[in-house]
């Protein structure tokens, strides 16, 4: 599976990595959602607490500040989010209140309009992963 295989490569080159209380959010409500309703992956909720245990030794937690909410609305007028991509908006907000500058993600549409962030997909590490010693 590419996203398990690049978050292992991230661990392994010693890349410093991040993960937002909100991801681990929306991994809890895809996981816990039954397989047969829309992305559901129907896990149960101790193997979904070890995954969310799991993640959180394995990356540094992006910290929710204080000013989250001025950071998040400004950026919803400055680049007229609007619907669902609230919540991308939101978690964009997050990396920009702790200055990270580059996203992993496959959804990659929602999250180019941010100019201040570097949107990568999982795709654009597979080269890297295939050169001896490939981190950068």
């Amino acid at each position: 599976m590419l996203a398990r295989g690049v978050m292992e490569w991230i661990v392994v080159h010693d890349i410093k990595s991040f993960v937002a209380p909100q991801v681990l959010a929306e991994y809890w409500a895809v996981a816990t959602r039954p397989a047969n309703q829309r992305g559901g992956l129907g896990l149960s909720i101790e193997a979904v607490q070890q995954d969310i245990r799991h993640f959180m030794e394995l990356h540094r937690l992006a910290r929710e500040p204080s000013n989250l909410l001025k950071v998040w609305l400004d950026l919803l007028w400055e680049y007229k989010v609007t619907g669902r991509s609230v919540w991308d908006a939101r978690l964009a907000a997050v990396l920009r209140a702790n200055n990270i500058e580059h996203i992993l993600t496959f959804n990659t549409v929602d999250f180019r309009r941010f100019d201040f962030l570097r949107v990568v997909h999982p795709e654009e590490l597979q080269h890297q992963m295939r050169e001896p010693g490939g981190a950068s």
